[in-house]
């Protein structure tokens, strides 16, 4: 792996941020850009190239790039399951990101997961494909993620949870033990979540409030990419 440069895919406000963790803690290099042609910028002054997906493979073949998915929350990471896809379908090596700092004990990860500052990944827990958990967050002992789930900051699971696909965790939530949380659920930050979860049910809360419900896709449009 070390041994083949990298192409990031994502043009953004995340994947800016994403390639300072890259020169600050790899020894990647990364060798261009890329996105979907119709969001290639005019008058673009980068100084890595940035090509069109629908030329990636031709410029820079998996055989001799891994890639790297640098794509945020948006959509409750539809937007990254198409990325990964897209990728795989082309025959990448999609490269996870694990920060230094952190502590990771999974018996199992994919690929294409961003693991950042002083998160813990506890004994015999497993991950999935292309997860963002941002920094100090914790999955206690067993617990089992599924992909494209965005864990804010300071998220916190107890013992033996298990989480879907497509689920987001606001910043500071806390999920009890031994629950099971059902795709394109939304936690709001600061939520405390008891129970176990229906597709795509949203739980957010505002100070002392009791958790209200509804449905998460009502949230789609606040996300960012």
């Amino acid at each position: 792996m070390k041994d083949k440069k990298i192409v990031v895919f994502g043009l953004g406000v995340f994947s800016a941020l994403m390639t300072e963790y890259i020169d600050r803690f790899t020894s990647w290099e990364i060798a261009a850009y890329c996105v979907d042609r119709e969001y290639i910028p005019e008058n673009l002054d980068t100084a890595k190239p940035v090509v069109a997906f629908e030329e990636l493979a031709q410029l820079y073949p998996p055989t001799e790039y891994d890639a790297f998915i640098a794509i945020g929350y948006a959509q409750m990471g539809d937007i990254r399951e198409r990325a990964f896809c897209q990728l795989k379908e082309l025959g990448y090596f999609v490269r996870n990101f694990v920060h230094p700092s952190a502590l990771c004990y999974a018996d199992a990860m994919g690929e294409g997961n961003i693991v950042l500052e002083n998160a813990v990944l506890g004994m015999k827990s497993t991950v999935g494909n292309c997860n963002l958990i941002w920094n100090s967050c914790n999955l206690s002992h067993e617990c089992k993620i599924g992909s494209f789930n965005t864990l804010g900051v300071m998220t916190g699971f107890g013992g033996c949870s298990t989480v879907g696909d497509h689920c987001f965790f606001g910043i500071n939530c806390t999920i009890k033990d031994h629950l099971s949380i059902s795709d394109y659920t939304l936690v709001g930050a600061g939520a405390y979540l008891a129970h176990d979860t229906a597709r795509a049910e949203a739980y957010t809360r505002r100070g002392g409030d009791p958790l209200h419900k509804k449905s998460s896709f009502e949230f789609t449009s606040l996300f960012g990419g």
